[in-house]
């Protein structure tokens, strides 16, 4: 009986370890902000997204953040990408998008921080007036999630259209996933990857 409880014991780690190198490289998830920087963020974007990350594989020496436009459905052009090195010992890193509209045009500002300093770009977009004047929008993205050294991962989207129902999927794992999120006149998708450096 004894052996059979260790045997037992032993199951339930291998398993909990087993789960934790599935974890992936790293773990994003949305940053708690109190409600004056939400406040701050709604005054000086129209959509904003503001994630936290926790590094958990010193193999991974850089961090890419890409934001892609779509056109009902198909690829249109990749807006801005930002890339930057990671820093050794660092364990923590916070990533921001801010869409600022303008009349004829949106700003599309990227960021990168650490407690030493951040990395930014700021991507001004020619836009139609006319063409999102009579646009809804809506956005949204994942919580929680897992990144992986080499695979891109999703993170957020927004979408602008004239159909009286829209809905976001929070979770874009799939091409049928990507092919439904971006099924509107104009959509923005956010995606992060970790890479090892050459």
């Amino acid at each position: 009986m004894k052996y059979l409880t260790l045997g037992i014991l032993m199951v339930f780690l291998l398993s909990a370890c087993s789960g934790e190198s599935k974890s992936g490289d790293a773990e994003i998830k949305r940053s708690e902000l109190t409600n004056f920087e939400e406040n701050l963020l709604s005054l000086s974007s129209q959509h904003s997204m503001v994630y936290d990350l926790e590094l958990k594989n010193e193999a991974a020496k850089e961090i890419v953040v890409t934001i892609d436009y779509y056109e009902k459905g198909k690829f249109v052009r990749q807006i801005t990408e930002l890339t930057d090195r990671i820093v050794e010992n660092q364990d923590s890193l916070r990533l921001a998008v801010l869409q600022q509209v303008n009349k004829n045009e949106d700003n599309w500002i990227t960021s990168i921080m650490n407690e030493s300093g951040m990395s930014s770009v700021a991507f001004p977009q020619p836009t139609d007036e006319r063409e999102r004047m009579n646009l809804g929008s809506t956005s949204g993205g994942i919580e929680l999630g897992a990144l992986v050294i080499g695979e891109r991962k999703i993170i957020y989207s927004i979408a602008y259209s004239s159909s009286d129902e829209m809905s976001i999927l929070q979770n874009i794992e799939t091409k049928e996933d990507l092919k439904k999120a971006t099924n509107y006149e104009q959509v923005y998708i956010v995606s992060v990857e970790l890479r090892y450096v050459q």
